[in-house]
């Protein structure tokens, strides 16, 4: 008997784990482009686009599109960026909310951003909606990961149960 409910069990962690890659290929931005908050801000002249941001009074770009050097027309975005800097002349306060195809990984110190010195930093993602803010929600791949490996445990566990107990 409990054999039996071990064997269902594992066939319902291996469903789950199924359906988890189908979500995570489904679900993904290779074809359509990622979806990014869009909204800038300077010096406060868009309260929502500042931290604490409020997703609430922002554009939600769904499968945002960026053009790309060297080629004509826009193309699917794989990055959300947040910039968020202080111009070193002016002391204003830059925010910037948006897509790129670009990795800018994640970056604070001073640059160049249009002609201005900044300090500050950008912050690249890769996941929809993930430049609100700096709390970012676990990826499909994260989550598919952990399923794999707890199924992966508990079918080492169950093997090994089932040898000791048909020695």
């Amino acid at each position: 008997m409990f054999n039996e409910i071990i064997g269902v069990f594992t066939n319902s962690l291996s469903f789950l784990c199924w359906i988890s890659m189908v979500t995570i290929v489904t679900h993904s931005n290779l074809a359509t482009g990622i979806s990014c908050y869009t909204c800038n801000s300077r010096n406060f002249t868009n309260r929502a686009c500042h931290d604490p941001f409020h997703p609430v009074n922002i554009t939600y770009t769904e499968h945002c599109k960026t053009p790309k050097v060297t080629h004509v027309g826009l193309f699917p975005a794989s990055f959300c960026v947040k910039l968020k800097g202080l111009n070193a002349v002016t002391n204003e306060e830059l925010v910037i909310r948006t897509c790129t195809s670009e990795n800018m990984n994640n970056q604070c110190g001073i640059f160049k951003f249009e002609k201005e010195t900044l300090t500050g930093c950008i912050v690249t993602c890769e996941t929809d909606g993930c430049n609100r803010g700096s709390s970012m929600l676990l990826d499909y791949i994260t989550i598919c990961t952990i399923l794999l490996v707890f199924h992966c445990l508990f079918n080492v566990i169950y093997t090994d149960y089932r040898l000791t107990i048909h020695m």
